[in-house]
């Protein structure tokens, strides 16, 4: 199988609560694993429910909202912006490079100064 085949594949999509729809192109749900060999990238985890992996997410900046329970999927080109070449859409306090390039965190602010 080649690249080009991927177009011979459907589109699906994951339907979430609120009516929230994902929708998975052939090129996120199939990867390839090294030359010659492709690779379904949807499992059966065994229970109840739904595990979204990284198939799902490419292609997207997502947010995961621990407090308010919310994830958000925000359509980008995510080589582009690995390569450089585009900026991510997300600001206030995120930081992607790519997994080619270490983070590195922002420090910590400075301590409150004492009462007078």
């Amino acid at each position: 199988m080649e690249e080009a085949d991927l177009g011979g594949f459907a589109n699906h999509s994951i339907r979430l609560g609120g009516g929230f729809e994902l929708p998975l192109t052939p090129r996120q749900y199939i990867y390839k694993d090294r030359p010659g060999v492709w690779c379904l990238g949807v499992f059966d985890n065994g229970h109840a429910g739904l595990v979204i992996g990284a198939a799902a997410m490419r292609g997207h900046e997502v947010v995961f909202d621990v407090d308010g329970r919310r994830i958000a999927f925000l359509p980008h080109n995510c080589d582009a912006m690995a390569a450089a070449k585009a900026p991510s859409l997300l600001t206030g306090g995120y930081g992607l490079a790519g997994c080619s390039k270490p983070l590195t965190p922002e420090p910590p602010p400075p301590p409150p100064s004492p009462p007078p």
